[in-house]
């Protein structure tokens, strides 16, 4: 159809176009309608996104049960954002220790392994399963002291006895109600330290144990002596308050002897044996145990395998009467003896000191005053003895003198230091209580030879031939 000016103002014209019109919209809008829609990209759908477990950790690597135990194992996961974090658990032994949601149960002894597996991540835990042992309790402990005196300075270990002798646990605790009085430690080990009193507990699983201990108002400065046979000691006694008269005895006056008042009192030994020696104060007894040994019943102590005489050599051929006595006085090669009193009197009964040397390269047998079956000792012999000095030496007063004392117990060697003579032309006593000494066979030059030395660092050193000084010999 044409469409010109003439159609247009035709009204039947104009009506037929619109419906043309209508027609064609019309039948657009149903073939688009009734065709596959093509779906365009919409860019705010979502995009899945996978985020992998890098590590797995437990709160333990190792366990330790009994069997029959269970316990809870905890893993951690990381990231904390990973995809799946779900966990496996597997146990390489499951008679041993099995496993359920980390849940760890101990079956069997023996030793297993658990497995927490997240992704590909993996970790273990050690688990070691052992069977439990019957606990057998504490039902009942005792001391073997329930009251305890002790002075000041003293000690006593207490021993405890725990029932039954199969008590699963049998330790002891110690513990004192006053540290600063009674100490007491780990071992039972109590200690005076001041004067008054504490309760000393010992305990055991559930059950305690306890002891008295009193510490008086005196106390001494030794509770153990050991002397020898005619040894002198002196005891201190210290009182609170200070300076407060003590009451002194023996319980065996025949084997050691006190005398004192106050603080102080002479101790002697007598004869062998052993024997407390008391001090009293405002009603409160301490007391010293004394241990008395006898040295000079035999004729020889033995130190370092040499045998040397309990006493030293008096006139020619015999000892003095007792070990601390001095005996006599001796220049080096000869055989007359010098006395240790003034005037001066020899052996043969010559009141003239003879200040010359004597001669010789060894002290000869034919000049040697010591008894038969004893000779003067060697100078590693002497040097011997005064190395012994260092480790049990001691000086001592024995019956009135002043001595050395070598060795320990019987085997005390007790030389007197009772002087000497003829020291740089002086021909009296000299050194008296101070110097001993004894000769060795050994000469050193000329006019000298070597000696034994006992002042206070005993040594073997030269001295003048015409010296007058003990013999202290030994067993050929």
């Amino acid at each position: 159809m044409r469409f010109n000016k003439e159609n247009s103002k035709n009204p039947m014209s104009r009506s037929k176009l619109k419906l043309f019109t209508i027609l064609f919209l019309m039948a657009t809008v149903m073939f688009f309608a009734c065709s596959d829609p093509v779906k365009p990209d919409n860019p705010e759908d979502p995009i899945e996104v996978t985020n992998e477990v890098t590590s797995i950790a437990l709160n333990t690597t190792s366990l330790s049960l009994e069997v029959g135990q269970s316990q809870t194992l905890t893993a951690t996961v990381l990231p904390a954002n990973a995809t799946d974090k779900s966990v496996t658990w597997t146990s390489n032994n499951t008679s041993i220790a099995s496993v359920t949601n980390g849940v760890v149960t101990a079956n069997a002894q023996g030793t297993a392994t658990i497995t927490a597996k997240a992704g590909n991540q993996t970790t273990t835990c050690k688990v070691t399963v052992t069977v439990s042992q019957s606990v057998i309790a504490v039902t009942s402990i005792s001391l073997d002291k329930t009251t305890l005196t002790l002075a000041k300075g003293q000690t006593f270990t207490l021993t405890a006895s725990v029932k039954p002798d199969n008590a699963t646990n049998k330790t002891v605790t110690w513990t004192t109600s006053n540290y600063s009085g009674v100490d007491v430690d780990n071992n039972g080990k109590v200690t005076a330290k001041n004067p008054g009193e504490a309760t000393i507990t010992a305990k055991a699983g559930d059950k305690t144990a306890t002891c008295t201990v009193t510490v008086p108002t005196i106390w001494l400065n030794e509770y153990e002596l050991e002397l020898i046979v005619g040894e002198e000691q002196t005891l201190t006694a210290t009182t609170t308050p200070a300076g407060q008269s003590v009451t002194w005895s023996s319980s065996n006056t025949g084997k050691v002897t006190v005398e004192g008042s106050y603080g102080q009192a002479k101790v002697v030994a007598k004869t062998s044996g052993t024997v407390n020696i008391n001090a009293t104060f405002g009603g409160q007894t301490v007391s010293c145990i004394v241990t008395v040994f006898d040295c000079f019943s035999q004729d020889y102590v033995t130190i370092d395998g040499v045998k040397w005489a309990t006493r030293n050599v008096d006139k020619p051929g015999t000892f003095a009467a007792k070990a601390s006595d001095a005996g006599m006085l001796y220049q080096w090669n000869r055989k007359i003896g010098w006395s240790l009193t003034d005037p001066v009197i020899n052996s043969n009964g010559g009141t003239q000191w003879d200040g010359s040397n004597a001669t010789g390269s060894s002290w000869e047998a034919a000049n040697d005053p010591s008894p038969t079956g004893w000779r003067v000792p060697t100078y590693d012999e002497a040097v011997s003895l005064m190395s012994n000095w260092t480790s049990t030496g001691r000086y001592a007063v024995v019956y009135g003198n002043k001595c050395k004392l070598f060795g320990s117990d019987e085997n005390t060697l007790v030389v007197p230091l009772c002087g000497y003579r003829g020291w740089y032309g002086y021909t009296s006593i000299q050194g008296s209580g101070e110097w001993g000494g004894f000769w060795t066979s050994l000469p050193y030059l000329a006019d000298q030879a070597y000696a034994a030395s006992l002042i206070i660092n005993s040594s073997v050193g030269p001295y003048m031939r015409w010296n007058g000084i003990n013999v202290r010999c030994v067993r050929k």
